[in-house]
């Protein structure tokens, strides 16, 4: 069988790049494997592997067809693009550079390139070139919400806070920040109105960050109705006087619109636009509200010095591979430290603590898949909260229970800063590149637990 001319192959996987674009992953990996067989030396047809891989969430495949790719056409800027985004992912942050550098020497317009470029500079915190990358990217593609959000990100690491909420409101339209609209009111611009509706974010922990900027606008709005995740509305309801809480951001329905009729509406991080662009804007108060009975419940079970640990958090978009301690990562400060040990985790942590034989109680009822309101009855009773970054640290920190966050050597979670300006007794301690977690912890422990 003769092989397949590149034009036929080319014309074949357009069928799979529409099926990929569409979700049907499984229909288009077929018809590239197919194309693979009459033609195993098709770069075509292994790009699009990788491309399909990447969307799954199967980075090194997705790393190892791009390279494979690559070893037989290294003229295509796409395909050096696309590959620095999977060494991006799988944190190979150098390669990812060389590879964006590479697909921009052969297209130097190649806008996604700039914008890929500066995500890989973040990750390298790399704040001044990142934001130059960024700012070519959006001046190629000012539509394009990639570039922006990139700008926004390392304004906010360089501490320009005005100019970082401003690049991240004009990411809006996204894949991970969409608008959102409860009829035909306009977008907020800061100005009294009667009526203001706020929307939630995607992410929990940003969700109770930000969740006390909704009192400064309660100052400027006669009414601030607040449409959150609903496992916080029972929290915020009790923490947020004055605000109208509904828990119906991911609902079919929203039956307050009977009730409130909106004048304007904008994304909760958004209102960082108005009333966080410098550091003196930040009140560094503990705002959330524990349930007092559940508190003091909890303070009866619990006997003695209590910490809370979290070891494990985010998701993949979230970059999670990097939060991933497990609880044997805190085995050096669970062994030497005297206290009473309890699991923040999100899930069902039971299987693991019992495998390990560490001394950790697990209580199921508090766990946060279950019910916020009980966790942070259990979390306002505890001295102390110790963990990677994970909503249980935002909820700990906005209780004013003192909150001390191991983060991976990356720099995105509050970049290079010591500190987290929303809150007052949060501690930032940085993991060594060169350290793995059960190494950083016992260097932690020591330094600062057993000093």
């Amino acid at each position: 069988m003769r092989e397949m001319p590149i034009a036929e192959q080319g014309a074949i996987l357009v069928d799979a790049r529409r099926l990929a674009e569409a979700g049907d992953y499984e229909s288009a990996s077929r018809i590239a494997y197919q194309v693979l067989e009459r033609a195993p030396n098709s770069a075509l047809a292994l790009h699009m592997l990788g491309y399909i891989y990447l969307q799954v969430d199967k980075q090194v495949l997705a790393y190892q067809f791009y390279r494979r790719a690559l070893q037989i056409e290294q003229r295509h800027a796409e395909i050096w693009n696309n590959f620095g985004r999977a060494a991006d992912e799988l944190h190979l942050y150098h390669e990812s550079e060389a590879s964006f550098r590479r697909a921009l020497s052969l297209k130097p317009d190649y806008a996604g390139a700039w914008a890929n470029l500066a995500v890989s500079l973040i990750n390298q915190a790399r704040y001044d070139e990142a934001l130059e990358a960024a700012e070519r990217s959006v001046e190629l593609d000012p539509d394009a919400p990639a570039g922006w959000i990139n700008v926004g990100f390392a304004s906010l690491a360089k501490g320009d806070w005005g100019r970082g909420w401003d690049g991240y409101h004009k990411a809006l339209g996204g894949k991970f920040r969409q608008p959102v609209a409860y009829g035909e009111e306009p977008e907020w611009d800061g100005k009294p109105v009667d009526c203001l509706v706020v929307t939630g974010e995607q992410g929990l922990g940003d969700e109770i960050c930000y969740s006390r900027m909704l009192l400064d606008a309660a100052k400027v709005c006669k009414t601030v109705v607040f449409d959150c995740d609903a496992r916080l509305e029972g929290l915020f309801r009790r923490s947020l006087p004055g605000i109208q809480v509904y828990g119906t951001r991911k609902a079919e329905e929203v039956p307050w619109l009977a009730e409130h009729k909106p004048d304007a509406h904008v994304s909760l991080a958004d209102l960082g636009m108005f009333f966080r662009r410098k550091d003196a804007d930040f009140p560094r108060d503990a705002f959330l509200q524990a349930d007092p009975e559940r508190v003091a419940q909890w303070k009866a079970i619990l006997k003695g010095r209590t910490i809370g640990l979290a070891w494990s958090g985010g998701t993949f978009l979230t970059q999670s591979g990097l939060r991933q301690a497990g609880i044997e990562g805190f085995r050096p400060l669970i062994e030497s430290v005297d206290a009473t040990f309890v699991s923040l985790e999100y899930r069902d942590a039971s299987a693991e603590i019992a495998e390990s034989g560490l001394p950790v109680r697990w209580f199921e009822r508090a766990t946060m898949a279950r019910d916020y309101d009980e966790t942070a009855g259990l979390i306002g009773a505890l001295d102390m909260v110790i963990g990677v970054p994970t909503t249980a640290l935002h909820m700990a920190a906005s209780l004013g229970v003192p909150t001390w966050c191991l983060t991976p050597e990356m720099p995105q979670w509050m970049f290079n800063r010591d500190d987290m300006p929303w809150y007052a007794d949060m501690r930032i301690f940085r993991k060594r590149a060169d350290e793995d977690w059960k190494a950083a912890v016992a260097r932690f422990t020591q330094e600062h637990m057993n000093a």
